[in-house]
């Protein structure tokens, strides 16, 4: 799932968080007038709230595309062929769990140049 990185600040780690990573305490920030709240760090405009609110470039969306595009072929690979999406070679299973609760979960390899693919 890509999530759309043109409408989000780049110092917004979340409102789990006490404060963005500029320092920004979201509590200070966020407008009461709506439910479910809104905050300065989604959303066109609003730069009048946040002064710090600095939205991606061109550079940091390509750089979230890309990695977007290779989790895609991760969860493809994992999902449908059981393919690395390095060289395209069947995954090594042989460190997975094979009995018990956690059975099917562990580690997949390519089997051909031995790269950690993901762990399940």
């Amino acid at each position: 799932m890509s999530r759309n990185a043109k409408i989000v600040c780049k110092h917004f780690n979340g409102i789990m968080n006490d404060a963005c990573s500029a320092g920004v305490n979201y509590l200070s920030v966020r407008d009461v007038r709506f439910k479910p709240y809104r905050y300065p760090c989604w959303g066109e405009g609003r730069d009048d709230i946040c002064p710090k609110r600095v939205m991606p470039s061109e550079a940091d969306l390509a750089v979230w595309h890309e990695q977007d595009a290779r989790a895609d072929a991760i969860v493809k690979a994992m999902l449908g062929g059981k393919l690395s999406p390095c060289c395209k070679a069947k995954l090594d299973e042989s460190r997975v769990v094979k009995k018990g609760a956690l059975r099917g979960r562990g580690p997949r390899y390519c089997s051909k140049c031995g790269k950690l693919v993901c762990i399940v």
